[in-house]
């Protein structure tokens, strides 16, 4: 029954939530796991104070590690919801595919998918001849030296997302707003309203059909 399955928050960086599985390929998560590291990385300055209340607080400890690049270690319809924001635009187009095939794969029948990305109509609409920067720094996001896996990959409209979770499987799919939703457990997980796009999907629930047996089988 799909009171049973797990709630998926991939890619949560640090936004943990009770309730949900979440995981993230974040060095923090080794790094808290470390015992005194996060003090000395402090003392150090490599760590500012936020960063370094998160590890106190256990936060990075409470999340798992998981490679999105790689199939989903979980069971097919074995998963009741999957959240995953600001994620699929650091891998590259056929990994963010490979990834919404898996989602589908594990979601139980009649589970449900939200995903959000940024939104490339949003983007297009910052682009200036004179200032290009502020465009090509949201649709690249390398704007300052950053680690390559928080660099953006690819981007996406509306259609072409909605096209893409048609294409592994999801019949029920609609892009919504900010925080409007059919499974009320992603309001709280929601927290990037501004220059997002949304779109939600429902894996399709098996029908079964009562055949009766022929003489030949009785």
């Amino acid at each position: 029954m799909m009171k049973d399955g797990l709630q998926l928050n991939l890619g949560c960086f640090d936004q943990v939530f009770e309730g949900w599985y979440n995981c993230d390929v974040s060095a923090h998560l080794f790094v808290a796991r470390v015992p005194l590291l996060p003090r000395f990385l402090r003392l150090f300055g490599v760590l500012d104070e936020e960063r370094y209340t998160q590890y106190r607080e256990g936060i990075f400890r409470r999340i798992h590690y998981l490679d999105l690049r790689k199939p989903l270690p979980f069971r097919t319809d074995s998963v009741r919801a999957c959240f995953c924001s600001h994620v699929l635009e650091h891998l590259y187009l056929i990994q963010a595919e490979r990834l919404l095939a898996e989602i589908y794969r594990v979601l139980l029948p009649g589970g449900y998918t939200r995903i959000v990305v940024p939104d490339l109509a949003h983007a297009i609409t910052l682009y200036s001849e004179e200032d290009p920067n502020p465009f090509l720094s949201k649709v690249f996001e390398n704007r300052k030296i950053t680690l390559e896996k928080n660099q953006h990959k690819w981007m996406f409209t509306a259609p072409s997302l909605i096209r893409a979770l048609n294409a592994v499987g999801f019949e029920t799919v609609r892009q919504v707003s900010y925080r409007e939703t059919q499974y009320a457990a992603f309001v709280p997980l929601d927290n990037r309203p501004v220059g997002s796009l949304f779109v939600e999907a429902q894996k399709k629930r098996h029908q079964f059909e009562t055949v009766a047996s022929s003489p030949q089988e009785r």
